[in-house]
């Protein structure tokens, strides 16, 4: 892969991502191109974790008091 040119950088399917806990890593963009839009670049993945208060509240209806106590008991991250 290292020698491919295909699979390097020079190729605009390939693209560099920052992702937190990693660095820098190699990601694909999108086959799909539009003609009214740019080609956009991957984002990093989210953190495990980083949005399930959000889902608790949003799917679960989980109250801001009761996420609180969860966090408390060590059951979800802070």
């Amino acid at each position: 892969m290292h020698e491919d040119p295909r699979c390097s950088l020079a190729n605009p399917l390939f693209c560099e991502v920052e992702q937190p806990g990693l660095g820098t890593v190699r990601s694909v963009r999108s086959p799909l191109t539009f003609m009214q839009s740019a080609m956009l670049a991957p984002a990093a993945a989210p953190l495990l974790g980083a949005d399930t208060e959000c889902i608790l509240m949003a799917l679960a209806g989980t109250s801001a008091s009761e996420l609180g106590r969860l966090r408390d008991q060590g059951i979800i991250a802070a």
